[in-house]
């Protein structure tokens, strides 16, 4: 995604997080954050999004059941110390298989003049309101964000986040490729409505879903087999046939999710 003028993306860059320990790890992810938001403050910007690669996301890391729970510490440190605390941006979070091309934790941020309104899937349970089942400090991020009529840079689009085979909190469909595929599908159709004010029931009929994906002009999925990758492109261009589909090998932040898809809706999603 390239930045219109008053926007601005950038980035922070932790070396050798991949062998880090956990602290290691958590203050990185804080040290990354607070420099982020202070710098969009300075320059009287807000965030509007974030793209999170975080080496062996899905591994072990001391007490936590793995470093994504540790990200996420250290994620809600710098948000606090930049004084974001509860504030809720939307977002993803992936690793790399092996992080040999990739052993740096990178934060991305896109800011811009006036804030999104953040959404949220009604199928699922809102990410910062998780259960302690996935770590002492919730993962702090939006499903969605809506950005303002008035922007010069996509206005009134629907940014998506990291969005997945998950409803209420629980990972759903294990070890299958196209269900997840489709429950995910799901998902990004119920939050493009819920984005725009509207109510969706899974499965509605007169492919009301398909209406809703219709209206995606942009859809990055990652992956993490690499052998599935040709499979979930002709899957997720299928149901999204308007949609630039991107493809990136990567971890997922749950080890059971196969797939995970973020997009960008069309301007006309929020008029319609």
């Amino acid at each position: 995604m390239q930045p219109a003028p008053g926007h601005s993306l950038v980035e922070a860059v932790a070396p050798a997080a991949d062998t880090a320990d956990p602290a290691g790890l958590q203050d990185a992810t804080r040290l990354a954050y607070r420099r982020l938001l202070r710098r969009a403050a300075d320059a009287r910007l807000a965030p509007l999004r974030f793209w999170n690669y975080v080496p062996g996301i899905t591994e072990p890391a001391g007490d936590a059941a793995h470093r994504y729970m540790v990200f996420n510490a250290g994620r809600a440190a710098g948000m606090a110390e930049a004084g974001f605390a509860g504030r809720r941006v939307a977002a993803s979070a992936v690793g790399f298989p092996g992080d040999a091309d990739a052993p740096r934790l990178t934060v991305q941020m896109l800011a811009g003049p006036a804030p999104a309104e953040p959404a949220e899937n009604p199928r699922q349970v809102p990410a910062w309101r998780y259960s302690d089942r996935f770590g002492d400090v919730p993962p702090a991020f939006a499903r969605a964000a809506r950005l303002p009529a008035s922007a010069g840079f996509l206005p009134g689009a629907l940014l998506l986040a990291g969005t997945a085979s998950v409803v209420g909190e629980e990972s759903l469909h294990p070890g299958d490729l196209a269900a997840q595929a489709a429950e995910t599908c799901t998902n990004l159709a119920v939050l493009l409505a819920a984005g725009a004010g509207r109510a969706l029931a899974p499965g509605a009929a007169g492919g009301e879903e398909d209406v809703h994906l219709a209206r995606l002009r942009d859809l990055r999925v990652y992956v993490k087999r690499a052998a599935d990758l040709p499979a979930v492109g002709r899957m997720l261009q299928a149901r999204c046939p308007a949609a630039s589909v991107s493809l990136m090998h990567a971890e997922i932040c749950r080890p059971e999710l196969l797939l995970e898809a973020e997009g960008v809706s069309s301007e006309r999603l929020a008029e319609a």
